[in-house]
């Protein structure tokens, strides 16, 4: 009976963290089809729009910390349920806002209720799932994600052209309301870590902990780079319609949501660390493809490859800092707010990255720069580290 509770309690975890990631990057890319509705409505110019994706990341960033020690201190239900509210909030004030700086608000109460959702949704599955079986949990949660990515544009487009601007976030907060149903019916609080530590210090000390990281931070400043960049070069190159940028970017989703459980099955049973660093071995080597690209067919199969290498590289990131937090007896959600920390920082600083070096020199040479930056990080993290168990005392 144990055992089936266990088991079960497993389930709901998984289903409910699936779900509230799929939900959270749905109603993240829900506003990118919205670009050009804000510009002639509300007189945003490109300043503005980038400012409005920026917000997130900082938003994210700032609060991961505090809302991480707090799911540590108080369990994983509260901050789950509390997170989705704010996030209900953020996306109605989107849909009522009529100005840039509602919208930039609502922004940001969308960074932090991400930030609660995936500290506390993080931490559920690792206190529910032992370490054999969390590869393939948090592989599916990431597939999930790569669902809501894939299907929150082509929503917002579609359904804003059959009933206006405010249509994509009623449906946008329906799916918020079911969510909000699903974690109130389904979380089970778990038993969490005993005398874990609260703090972040211990885990960036650390040689193995600060490497974790730094990989994260780069591998996702690699690939946030693409979402700005690409769509420029596919017009350049091959004349791209933005119908067209959005296949490219439906294939690269698409073989991402295929990756993600598959490289969570094989990190139960290939050391994690080998196949992040085959993901952004991947990455470096299809950079420079990128650049060259001129046809449609070798933009697709880049597309794909590039989406399977994120999946490689970036699943087994999340079982491996829930080890690094054991090996440390760091609390999970903390040590998941420096994982939304790094992430963050890799989504601020790839864009401005990537725009910077394709502004002032070329798209073959910006990546090719890129690229050789990523192997200097991946070369750096092939120095073999030493773990070490760090107690803290008893609260």
């Amino acid at each position: 009976m144990i055992k089936s509770d266990a088991a079960t309690n497993r389930r709901r975890a998984l289903i409910v963290v699936s779900f509230a990631a799929f939900v959270d990057i749905l109603l993240y890319s829900l506003i990118i089809p919205l670009m050009p509705y804000y510009a002639e409505n509300l007189g945003a110019g490109e300043t503005e729009l980038g400012i409005l994706f920026a917000v997130y990341a900082l938003a994210l960033f700032v609060a991961a910390p505090f809302l991480g020690k707090l799911s540590d201190r108080i369990g994983r239900r509260k901050p789950m349920i509390y997170g989705l509210l704010g996030l209900g909030v953020g996306t109605l004030l989107f849909a009522h806002a009529g100005s840039m700086a509602e919208l930039i608000l609502a922004r940001a109460l969308q960074g932090i209720a991400s930030a609660a959702n995936w500290t506390a949704g993080l931490a559920l599955l690792a206190d529910s799932y032992p370490r054999g079986e969390r590869g393939r949990a948090m592989g599916t949660v990431l597939a999930g994600a790569s669902f809501g990515y894939l299907a929150g544009p082509p929503l917002a487009g579609w359904l804003y052209n059959f009933g206006g601007y405010l249509l994509p976030f009623l449906v946008a907060t329906a799916f918020v309301s079911l969510d909000l149903l699903a974690r109130i019916v389904l979380i089970r609080e778990p038993k969490m870590q005993s005398a874990a530590g609260i703090s972040l210090k211990p885990l960036v000390r650390s040689a193995a902990g600060r490497r974790l990281l730094l990989l994260i931070a780069g591998g996702v400043a690699v690939f946030s780079l693409i979402e700005p960049v690409l769509p420029l070069l596919l017009q350049e190159r091959i004349d791209a319609t933005p119908a067209l940028t959005g296949t490219v970017f439906a294939v690269l989703s698409i073989a991402n949501m295929i990756a993600f459980p598959l490289a969570g099955h094989l990190a139960e049973s290939i050391p994690r660390i080998h196949l992040i660093r085959g993901g952004l071995g991947a990455m470096i080597v299809l950079l420079p493809v990128l650049g060259l690209l001129t046809e449609l067919g070798p933009t697709l199969i880049t597309a794909a490859g590039f989406g399977v290498a994120i999946g490689i590289f970036l699943a087994p990131t999340l079982p491996e800092l829930a080890a690094v937090a054991e090996n440390m007896q760091i609390g999970y959600a903390t040590t998941y707010a420096a994982y939304n920390q790094a992430y963050a920082l890799g989504m601020l600083l790839g864009p401005l990255l990537g725009g910077l070096l394709v502004e002032s020199t070329s798209f073959t040479i910006g990546f090719n720069i890129v690229s050789a930056l990523t192997a200097i990080l991946l070369l750096a993290s092939l120095r073999p580290v030493r773990r070490r168990k760090i107690r803290f005392p008893e609260e």
